[in-house]
This record gives C-alpha cells, structure tokens and sequence, in this order.
C-alpha cells in the first residue's frame, strides 16, 4: 500500500510503506495530501512462490518468508495484518496482470 504524494518538483510519490496496521494508514491519510491507499491484495502462497522466482531483489530483504517461518516478524504471516477498509482501490495481484495492475493504478493517479 503505498503513500501518494506531490514532490518538491510538483511531481506524484508512490511510496511503498508496508504498514501492516489500520492506524499507520489512517495516520498517512491525515498527513499526505492527496492521499491515495491501493491495496494490493495477494495470498501469500503466492507471494511465496513469486519471492522464490526473484532474481533481483532491487534491494529488498531476501528469503523474508523463509525467516518468517522461523520466527522473524512478517506480515500475514507471523505478525498481524489488518486489510485495509476503505483503500482508493483495491487489486487482485493474484488475479490480474502486471499490466493491468498498472493500469489500474495510473488511473486513479490520473483521478487525483
């Protein structure tokens, strides 16, 4: 879910902030303008699998559901995660293409 906002520069920011808790997010909605949550809804199996098939991790941790099933603090899946109530939009990851999951999302950029 990430935090959209204008930049400096007048551009939009899409932040990925993976704040697993209702309250973090409410908190965003209050101190962004133009605030705009999407939810990218997927089932962690396949969040697995799809950390599996990586190859670049661009940065991100690696083997995170891995160190979960070891008892380090993941989302989902040994810490709670509250979905969100009311995002902008919510997508089915899952379900939908990587193109069509962009597509959604400049969309609603675009509402903005």
């Amino acid at each position: 879910m990430p935090f959209m906002r204008r930049g400096r520069l007048g551009h939009d920011v899409i932040i990925d902030a993976t704040g697993n808790l209702r309250r973090w997010r409410d908190l965003a909605r209050e101190i962004i303008p133009r605030y705009a949550e999407v939810y990218l809804k997927c089932p962690i199996e396949t969040c697995r699998k799809r950390e599996e098939m990586r190859r670049n991790t661009r940065g991100a941790p690696k083997s995170i559901y891995q160190r979960g099933k070891e008892g380090w603090p993941v989302p989902g899946m040994t810490t709670q995660y509250e979905e969100p109530l009311n995002p902008e939009i919510t997508i089915d990851t899952a379900k939908n293409s990587l193109a069509e999951t962009i597509s959604s999302i400049l969309s609603l950029i675009d509402q903005k």
